[in-house]
């Protein structure tokens, strides 16, 4: 399960964003829920606008920054509307995001960075005639950053309402929260990317699972569903932290090294002609508990460790 840290929206921390976490939490996530207003909640967003004139933008954004101090950096980050702006740049700029989750906005990539940080999946939720989103501008930034990064979902909902999944407000859209709750639930994670293959399959890939966390208890899971794998690595960077990942297939399930051509392979396991990608096709459950299998995850772990900075 996932560590999400949730930036509320400019009308505060609303009963509404309290029972979205709770759902999250009930799934079996870790939610934090910083206050960035103090207590401060507003019944509309144009006072809650005023609140934020008042104290100042850079005052709220710094007290976002401060918000994830003492916490872990293999977190999802997520916000609603104002605290999409927070969430946005600790997922580009702070180091071992594992996720983001955007709620009714988007800011260029350009706004913290050159480039949407690799490895990294998000999904960005709105209305689609919302005018904050639409006519702000939001939207355009939306598609550029799914055209840019490996694994980005735009979702858009018939409607205007800008805070749509908000429960304890007027805007509150029973139906599209209910579809866009579902989305969240089923973001990033490892039965997501299995969802559409065999009993046989899953079983295959739970093993390998357990097997490379009994190995290395402090693996860095990433799933990229929509690509039906798995990645895993002493941080959450694709091609320089990965070492390892699990591709299910109709028939087999691979077990890929991302530079499976250092590994040391004296019975010819591992396929491949790539310039660094190698793996080997796992047909049967109990050709998981090969000694050969764990014994090459075991060196794709210590190859990746010993590289500087990791």
């Amino acid at each position: 399960m996932a560590e999400v840290i949730l930036f509320h929206h400019v009308q505060g921390l609303t009963p509404g964003v309290i029972t979205f976490a709770d759902k999250l939490r009930d799934a079996g996530h870790t939610v934090h829920t910083p206050d960035l207003f103090n207590g401060s909640t507003f019944d509309e967003i144009e006072k809650g606008m005023e609140f934020v004139k008042g104290i100042g933008f850079s005052e709220v954004m710094e007290r976002g920054m401060h918000a994830v101090e003492g916490l872990p950096t293999n977190l999802v980050y997520a916000g609603f509307s104002l605290g999409v702006v927070p969430a946005q740049k600790l997922a580009q700029t702070r180091n071992g995001a594992i996720g983001a989750l955007f709620f009714y906005s988007c800011l260029p990539i350009s706004e913290f960075g050159s480039s949407w940080p690799e490895g990294v999946p998000v999904q960005i939720h709105a209305k689609d005639a919302d005018p904050f989103f639409v006519d702000g501008g939001d939207i355009d930034a939306a598609r550029e950053l799914v055209s840019k990064a490996d694994d980005a979902e735009l979702f858009l909902y018939p409607g205007s309402q800008h805070l749509f999944a908000d429960s304890s407000l007027k805007s509150y859209d029973r139906e599209a929260s209910a579809i866009l709750m579902e989305r969240v639930l089923a973001f990033g994670t490892f039965d997501d990317a299995l969802a559409e293959t065999s009993h046989n399959i899953k079983e295959i890939a739970i093993h390998l699972r357990n097997l490379i966390e009994e190995i290395y208890p402090e693996v860095i899971e990433v799933p990229w569903p929509r690509q039906r794998i798995i990645g895993y690595g002493v941080g959450p960077k694709k091609l320089t932290e990965h070492f390892c990942y699990i591709g299910a297939h109709n028939k087999h399930v691979n077990l890929g090294f991302y530079y499976g051509v250092k590994l040391s392979d004296p019975e010819g396991l591992l396929e491949g002609t790539g310039k660094n990608l190698r793996h080997i096709k796992i047909k049967k459950l109990d050709d998981v508990a090969s000694p050969s299998i764990r014994r090459l995850i075991e060196e794709s772990i210590s190859e990746r460790k010993a590289l500087p900075g990791n």
